[in-house]
């Protein structure tokens, strides 16, 4: 799925860059040409793009919309602690069992911790290799899930072994958590254009009733750099046409 814009942007942009790369060999030529005996009497071989006509089926797959991109950087405490309060509101965890000082069986001479800390302490780590992986994906609604999946598992596998007893399912926290990244650590970037199928994957389960076919009559109007000595004494440049 592509902007129709950028597709038709793209398409255009191409030509361009056909020209471009073909005056490119055609400078090579000159140069050649030039210091042949023989060749530096013909006319260097220089192609110009006519009229292209083009029909393009596309389908429609919705209108405007928004794309959505990582941030490159995330408050990692800021994420972790909303996260817990997420994921223990779908789980029933009250803010006073939270923060209940307990004698850490895991580690007596570590003293008293909460059961906040104790879950900071496993999420944390969990919350940063969210981040890396959304950074590293062009699947981000896939990886949102899977990384909240992963952090509610271990914040469930946590309050487990402190004895917290869970009535809520995982599937409520991981979709609470998957909100949570998401509102955290992307940005939703709103789009008016149209929306469209365009490869040859993605319209063949299209039913040929939906394609439609855009019509595109593109014609070279080239400009080139003309040079003139000003009154100063200096050299002017405009572009013109060719």
């Amino acid at each position: 799925m592509i902007l129709l814009e950028e597709y038709i942007g793209g398409l255009v942009r191409s030509m361009a860059e056909a020209r471009a790369s073909a005056d490119a060999y055609s400078a090579e030529l000159a140069i050649q040409y030039h210091d042949h005996d023989v060749l530096k009497h013909f006319a260097i071989p220089r192609m110009r793009i006519g009229n292209v006509e083009m029909e393009i089926p596309v389908a429609l797959a919705e209108q405007g919309g928004s794309t959505i991109t990582v941030n490159d950087t995330v408050d990692y405490a800021d994420v972790t602690t909303q996260v817990i309060d997420s994921v223990c509101t779908s789980f029933n965890v009250s803010s006073e069992m939270l923060d209940y000082t307990y004698d850490n069986p895991d580690n007596p001479d570590m003293g008293a911790t909460t059961l906040r800390d104790a879950l900071n302490t496993n999420i944390s780590t969990k919350v940063v290799d969210a981040h890396n992986a959304l950074l590293n994906t062009t699947d981000i609604d896939s990886t949102l899930a899977e990384s909240a999946e992963t952090i509610s598992l271990e914040a469930y596998n946590v309050l487990n072994q402190h004895g917290v007893q869970i009535s809520a399912s995982e599937t409520a926290a991981s979709n609470s958590v998957k909100q949570k990244l998401k509102k955290t650590m992307t940005t939703s970037n709103a789009s008016s254009g149209l929306s469209v199928l365009a490869t040859a994957q993605e319209l063949s389960g299209v039913d040929s009733n939906a394609i439609f076919r855009v019509k595109l009559n593109i014609k070279e109007d080239g400009v080139q750099w003309a040079f003139s000595r000003n009154e100063q004494g200096g050299v002017d440049s405009t572009l013109t046409p060719e």
